[in-house]
């Protein structure tokens, strides 16, 4: 197999094909490369030139272009290499550039993408990395690319010293990329919406969000005959450019940002359209570009051919940015005057836990409040939830007592809601708290922990008022949800690598059914029901045929279990499998589930609290994800198995996209992630969990 597959999309690329080509096989070993080209219907000899001259090379075509993006994914489906090198067809590797990147990447596992130093023909330095795009970041960047253009002395020099330099990066240019093969598979490859432009800041981003990081090695170099691959007319390639920057900006970025983009586009390209007609400089391409480019700006969803809604984005209020920035600056001004000095000698008789919902996220925070607990034994632990979750929290033995909070839940009114909220922050200063740790990244939640009167707020620095917390960590991403809230309790000296969820319920001493003494399998096919929430796309669409494999195969006893809101999903694999199961959906309550689920060999459910109630309840759990990530939520431990579906929009649940309301509906319209899931691949995930079952019992 290929160690490296070297991935080029052409496009009228003949002047520069051979001289790249000819680069990549002195560059590295050829018993170490395949070389995969995908011709985006050519207009001249680049096809012939390549089967002539490279008889050794793939070569795939469209009869139409596809764009950079689509092109590549279409390679990777082709590739076999552990590292695939995206590569524009007038880029020139230089002294052995990609051994030199391939050898830097195996020796480094933690990083996921690698470029090298870019130069133009006769050596000038080019700009290959930057910082994510952003709408004032875009000004510096674009300053600094005139500075190199102008190519003076001072400019160059000032460039050199800032861009010349070893280290990790955002963003990678894509004219020269070498990436891990299991990076690209994980995020998708590039997003095919990204016609041209973008396309590599934006997979950048993507890759960040995955754990994988990208690095600048100037050390090997490759020369770029910039913007020789792509179309020569200068308006259609501003207008591809505009095109990719307001879908990067509706996809990432806030509705503020887009707004701003967008307002500042209609400015300049109005005035650059009456200065041409004022001077008569309007060509037909002009036209053309301004007549396409000004509805692209009224759009409110990009792009506008596809039935397609972003992942949801986090909605940050008008309160939210008045708090952050002008909330900060009167706090920082006048908290000297009453504030309290952050001892680290300080230790809490009083601490108050705030997670308001749901099930699942509760049940995550247990391994944290454990923490508390070893750290602090004298302390007494409370913690506030809401109604939904007062159960499965008193169920904590670590927890002394619980306080209720609804009212963001039952109430629409702002003066109840409000009313509601005041009266909590009169019985939470009553209450004297010495630390109130926030599981939430909200800035209700500082607002509320500062309003407490403790002396030492904990909470996560991504809140609009996170300057209200005494101690805060960054939010992170990629890391588990358990443990992301246990470097809450790190920062506070009550380290921990116990992950595991608890929930102590005592078993019935009757049963709630008539379990026979064979095999035990409960079964949730619903769920993603919360207060103020509803996604059925986290539902599995399967299960009438996993429960008649299972009792056909595994002659083991099925029990249904869910809530009233999961009914429908019952009556279907009743209806579909008469006899197989017995549905107890919408038949039990809380602690009445909780004992059905403690009385089974085993668990199999969706991304839902019912999921993570059998797992701190400890039983064997198989879990089903689709737009959610496993890696981020599903049961910490050895006994629990999670399937997840691959595709390259998937998973598009994140902590980076819960925030908003698309996610409500699939993205895509097409919920291919779970349909494509298979029965046979839940039934061997299944079948290990019973054997690992069956040893453990034996």
């Amino acid at each position: 197999m290929p160690e490296i597959s070297v991935q080029i999309v052409t496009f009228n690329s003949a002047q520069t094909i051979s001289n790249c080509l000819g680069s990549v096989y002195r560059s590295a070993p050829k018993e170490n490369l395949e070389i995969l080209i995908w011709d985006n219907a050519s207009g001249d000899n680049t096809k012939a030139i390549i089967s002539q001259k490279f008889p050794g090379v793939k070569i795939f075509h469209s009869v139409e272009n596809l764009g950079f993006g689509t092109s590549h994914n279409q390679l990777l489906e082709q590739a076999k290499g552990d590292f695939i090198l995206i590569l524009n067809p007038d880029a020139y590797l230089k002294n052995g550039c990609l051994t030199q990147l391939s050898k830097f990447l195996q020796n480094h596992p933690q990083i996921g993408a690698v470029g090298p130093k870019l130069v133009y023909p006769g050596g000038r330095f080019q700009i290959s990395w930057g910082n994510f795009p952003s709408f004032f970041q875009e000004f510096e960047t674009k300053r600094d690319w005139k500075k190199a253009r102008s190519a003076t002395p001072r400019d160059l020099a000032y460039l050199e010293k800032k861009y010349l330099r070893e280290g990790y990066v955002d963003w990678l240019s894509g004219a020269c990329l070498l990436v891990r093969r299991k990076a690209l598979e994980k995020v998708g490859g590039f997003d095919p919406n990204f016609f041209l432009y973008y396309e590599d800041s934006e997979l950048c981003l993507r890759l960040a969000k995955a754990g994988f990081r990208c690095y600048y090695f100037p050390a090997a170099e490759t020369e770029h005959s910039l913007a020789q691959s792509t179309e020569k007319t200068p308006w259609t390639k501003e207008f591809r450019s505009r095109q990719s920057q307001l879908y990067y900006y509706w996809k990432w970025k806030s509705v503020s940002e887009l707004k701003l983009v967008k307002l500042y586009l209609n400015l300049k390209f109005s005035w650059l359209k009456l200065k041409l007609n004022f001077t008569g400089g309007m060509s037909p391409e002009a036209e053309t570009f301004f007549a396409e480019l000004f509805p692209l700006l009224r759009q409110e969803k990009y792009p506008s051919e596809k039935d397609y809604q972003k992942p949801a984005r986090r909605k940050t209020s008008f309160l939210s940015y008045l708090l952050d920035y002008l909330g900060r600056w009167v706090y920082e001004l006048f908290a000297p005057l009453f504030s309290t000095p952050d001892r680290s000698d300080f230790i809490p008789q009083k601490i108050l836990f705030i997670k308001l919902c749901c099930l699942g996220d509760v049940l995550f925070t247990t391994p944290t409040v454990r923490a508390f607990r070893k750290k602090f034994p004298q302390a007494a632990l409370v913690y506030l939830t809401g109604s939904w979750c007062e159960t499965i929290v008193s169920w904590n033995p670590h927890i002394d007592r619980v306080l209720v909070f609804d009212a963001p839940f039952n109430y629409q009114s702002i003066y109840r809601k409000s009313k509601e909220t005041w009266r909590l922050i009169r019985k939470l200063r009553e209450e004297k708290f010495d630390l109130i740790v926030s599981f939430h990244r909200d800035y209700r939640a500082a607002l509320l922990a500062w309003l407490s009167g403790a002396k030492l707020r904990v909470g996560f620095n991504q809140s609009g008022a996170n300057y209200l917390f005494t101690r805060r960590i960054d939010f992170s991403e990629n890391l588990h949800e358990v443990k992301r809230y246990l470097k809450l309790a790190e920062i506070c000296g009550a380290k921990s690598d116990d992950y595991h969820l608890e929930a102590v319920k005592e078993r019935s001493q009757k049963p709630q059914t008539n379990f026979s003494d064979s095999l035990t399998v409960c079964i949730a096919p619903g769920g993603g029901k919360n207060p103020g929430t509803f996604m059925p796309i986290k539902r599995w669409p399967y299960y009438p045929e996993l429960a008649k494999r299972l009792r056909l195969e595994m002659e083991c006893q099925i029990i249904l279990v869910g809530d009233k809101f999961d009914m429908e999903a019952g009556e279907k694999i009743e209806r579909e499998n008469p006899g197989t199961a017995i549905n107890l959906i919408g038949k039990t309550d809380f602690s009445e589930l909780a004992n059905i689920i403690q009385q089974s060999s085993l668990f199999i459910g969706n991304d839902s609290g019912v999921l993570y109630l059998a797992a701190a309840l400890g039983v064997p759990t198989v879990g089903i994800y689709g737009p959610s990530d496993p890696d981020l939520v599903a049961p910490p431990g050895e006994s629990h198995i999670s399937i997840k579906g691959s595709l390259y929009c998937s998973p598009c649940y994140r902590p980076d996209t819960v925030y908003g309301q698309s996610y409500f509906d699939c993205w895509t319209k097409t919920l291919d992630c779970l349909k494509k899931l298979s029965v046979e691949k839940v039934m061997q995930a299944v079948k290990r969990q019973l054997e690992k079952i069956s040893l453990t019992q034996a």
